[in-house]
């Protein structure tokens, strides 16, 4: 497996760590490639093999030694390789793992489609992604898997659950649209409706927007509605999903965030305008009037939140409940670590 980073502390990456601990019961051994080690706790049949971004390799220094580890591992006689996200990491090993016979699957679930995915596609023996809208080339070589959420990390806590309390998950960006979760709450507070609003995810490169989010905040009195809590380490934020009410997403990704799925897994109801939270909620029977929204519109977010203020207890649990199950029937590590398994034996065994 070669991956960015192995690091359960990590707010965006931690996750790789269950990821490797899951695929770990399914094969006999597995060596782990990633650009960087931190705090794990993996099986012992595990191996991690650095590149060297802990050690401060320069960018160069390291790509030197992605090569030589590809070579090494192909002397190991390694059985199959699995790319996880990164079209490069494909580009990169293909001189050596093409001529020794050896199969690359490449994970990749995003909505932009640049060069170097496309030439990974093409190089690759299969394609693994998420959802249907989180690969968006044609291709004949593609398992849609779900997102592989650990489901008994991110379990319901109801004993923390704060029904006023709305968080919304994600890197300070544009494309997340956060503008629309803040307008939503000060429309609740002008309707007289008590409502606050968790933002977790650390500022992303576009200091103009954050700048903008937090002026928005300060300017509209709402400083003491929303809270910007930064950054929190994997391992730490199913917390901050069992305590909130309602989660909020509006990202124009189209993708199924896989925060989406956390919160869910966690017990907590998402509304969202994403096009495939959308299917996936039309797919299933939840409520698609109280948990979709057009993208953009604060007053609709809000109606909807207002909404899942408003349900009785056993109305609210129920559907608390019903959440999780579509989480874990569809996107369950497990499951998605066990159907992995199988397509790379099938790269194998067509190799």
């Amino acid at each position: 497996m070669i991956t960015q980073k192995v690091d359960s502390t990590d707010d965006v990456l931690g996750f790789t760590v269950d990821w490797i601990s899951a695929l770990a019961e399914h094969v006999e051994k597995l060596d782990v490639l990633t650009s960087y080690i931190g705090q794990y706790d993996l099986p012992e049949n595990v191996t991690l093999y650095s590149f060297g971004k802990e050690k401060g390799y320069s960018k160069a220094r390291r790509v030197l030694s992605f090569e030589r580890h590809c070579i090494e591992a192909v002397r190991r006689d390694i059985d199959a390789v699995f790319a996880h996200m990164i079209p490069h990491y494909v580009i990169a090993g293909w001189p050596w793992f093409r001529p020794a016979g050896i199969p690359v699957t490449l994970w990749y679930a995003h909505s932009s489609v640049e060069w170097h995915l496309q030439v990974a596609h093409r190089l690759a023996a299969r394609v693994v992604t998420a959802t249907d809208g989180s690969f968006r080339l044609f291709s004949d070589k593609l398992s849609v898997l779900g997102h592989g959420i650990d489901t008994d990390t991110f379990a319901p806590d109801s004993s923390i659950t704060d029904r006023q309390l709305a968080l919304g998950v994600g890197r300070l960006d544009p494309v997340k649209r956060f503008e629309t979760l803040v307008a939503a709450i000060e429309i609740l507070e002008n309707r007289g409706i008590s409502a606050k609003l968790n933002i977790v995810g650390a500022p992303s490169g576009d200091e103009a927007y954050v700048r903008e989010l937090y002026e928005t905040v300060e300017s509209q009195g709402l400083t003491d509605s929303v809270e910007f809590v930064g950054s929190v380490p994997h391992d730490e934020v199913v917390e901050k999903y069992q305590r909130a009410g309602v989660f909020l997403n509006d990202s124009s990704t189209g993708s199924l965030d896989k925060t989406e799925v956390e919160a869910m897994a966690s017990g907590t109801p998402v509304i969202s305008s994403n096009d495939s939270y959308v299917d996936m909620v039309h797919d299933s029977d939840l409520d698609a009037s109280r948990l979709t929204f057009p993208s953009g519109d604060p007053e609709a977010l809000a109606d909807r939140i207002e909404v899942i203020l408003k349900l009785d207890d056993e109305e609210y649990r129920s559907l608390c409940q019903r959440s999780r199950e579509v989480a874990c029937d569809r996107h369950d590590i497990q499951a998605l670590m066990s159907e992995l398994a199988s397509v790379l034996g099938e790269t194998c065994d067509s190799d």
